[in-house]
C-alpha cells in the first residue's frame, strides 16, 4: 500500500486519467497490465508483491515484463513514496519509468539520486486544453546489463513456450496413434468373426 493513502480528489482523477492515456498510447507496442481501482496485477520481487500503475510486457508468445511505469502527482513526490515504491521498482529486472507533473522532474531526479533509486526514464506531463502532453525529462545512461537480462528472460520464456508446444504436438500424435491402433484391432476382430460365421 502506498504511503500516500489518499490523494486530493482532483489529483487522483488526474493520476487515473494519465494512466488510461498511457495505456491507450502504449498498447500497440506492448501487452499492458494496469493497477487501477479494482484491477490488481501484481509483480513479484523476491517474497514481496508490487503493484505498479502499469506493467508493459513484450508482445508475442513469450510474455516478459519489460517496463514498470509509475505515475505520480504533486502530493506523491516525497521521500516516503520514493523509499516505499520507487526503490523496489528500481530493483526489478524490468526498466523503470516515472511520470511526474510538469515542473517536478528535477525534484524527482534529485530524490532518485539521494535514495540511489535506479530509474531509467523520467517523463513530465501537462494538460494543454483537453490533451495531455508527455515530455522526456531524463534518461539514464543505457543499462546494458538490465536490457540483456530482459532479452535473456524473453528468450527463455520463448524456448519454454516452444518446448510446451512440441510436447503437446508429440502427445497429440501418440494419442492419435493409440486410437488408430485400437481402430485397427476392432476392424481385424470384426473381420475374423465374420470369417468364423461363414
Amino acid at each position: 500500500m502506498s504511503p500516500i493513502l489518499l490523494r486530493p480528489v482532483r489529483e487522483q482523477q488526474e493520476h487515473d486519467h494519465v494512466i488510461r492515456l498511457l495505456q491507450t498510447r502504449l498498447r500497440r507496442r506492448f501487452q499492458i497490465a494496469v493497477n487501477l481501482g479494482e484491477e490488481t496485477n501484481p509483480c513479484t520481487l523476491g517474497a514481496s508483491k508490487l503493484y505498479p500503475d502499469l506493467m508493459l510486457m513484450t508482445d508475442g508468445r513469450a510474455k516478459v515484463l519489460r517496463t514498470i511505469v509509475e505515475v505520480e502527482t504533486n502530493e506523491s513526490i516525497n521521500h516516503l513514496e520514493a523509499m516505499a515504491e520507487w526503490l523496489p521498482y528500481g530493483r526489478v529486472r524490468a526498466l523503470f519509468h516515472l511520470y511526474v507533473p510538469s515542473g517536478c522532474s528535477e525534484k524527482t531526479q534529485q530524490l532518485c539520486k539521494e535514495k540511489k533509486i535506479q530509474v531509467d526514464e523520467i517523463w513530465s506531463y501537462h494538460a494543454v486544453g483537453d490533451n495531455m502532453r508527455f515530455t522526456l525529462a531524463y534518461r539514464a545512461p543505457e543499462n546494458h546489463g538490465k536490457l540483456a537480462r530482459i532479452e535473456k528472460a524473453r528468450k527463455t520464456a520463448l524456448a519454454k513456450q516452444q518446448a510446451k508446444t512440441k510436447v503437446k504436438a508429440k502427445s497429440a500424435k501418440s494419442i492419435k496413434a493409440v486410437k488408430l491402433k485400437k481402430k485397427r484391432k476392432v476392424t481385424q476382430g470384426k473381420r475374423s468373426t465374420g470369417a468364423l460365421k461363414k
